[in-house]
């Protein structure tokens, strides 16, 4: 990297010499994952964020519930008289953490399945998760692909 003040900066990038043939990817043979109406609780506290993810997963299949804090997200949940399959939640937010919420809520809901999510580094999420081993943490910014796969997944672990 090469960089001045007033003149810019310049990154060379240097990818690896292949001597294979790539060949394209069939999107055809990839099956799409959706959903069959269950319902996940969003909590992010980042708008744009939460509802982009949200639309996403409507377009899926999910119904989804959303909170833009985990005392939100307690009293959405308090008032949703059904099933909520799945907890979505950031793992560092406002008001109260992402695993605060997740207890208290398995506390009133011990079928919910949880999924987290974070910006952070697995060092700093280690600060927030200390006490649960291995829980699963989709990384941000977030596949869409690769988030409703493992929804997807965690759920029929979860049935």
């Amino acid at each position: 990297m090469d960089s001045e003040l007033d003149r810019g900066t310049t990154f060379q990038i240097l990818f690896p010499a292949v001597d294979e043939v790539v060949s394209p990817v069939d999107h055809k043979m990839i099956a799409p994952v959706s959903g069959q109406g269950e319902t996940i609780l969003l909590v992010e506290d980042e708008d744009a964020l939460r509802e982009s993810v949200a639309a996403y997963l409507s377009q899926h299949g999910y119904k989804v519930l959303e909170a833009s804090n985990g005392e939100a997200a307690l009293d959405v949940a308090a008032r949703y008289p059904e099933k909520i399959h799945l907890l979505l939640t950031d793992v560092v937010m406002p008001r109260m953490e992402g695993t605060t919420l997740a207890r208290q809520l398995a506390d009133a809901r011990p079928e919910i399945t949880t999924l987290f999510m974070s910006g952070y580094t697995d060092h700093r999420l280690q600060e927030h998760l200390p006490e649960m081993v291995r829980p699963a943490v989709l990384q941000k910014p977030l596949n869409l692909q690769t988030l409703v796969a493992t929804i997807g997944d965690a759920l029929k672990v979860s049935s």
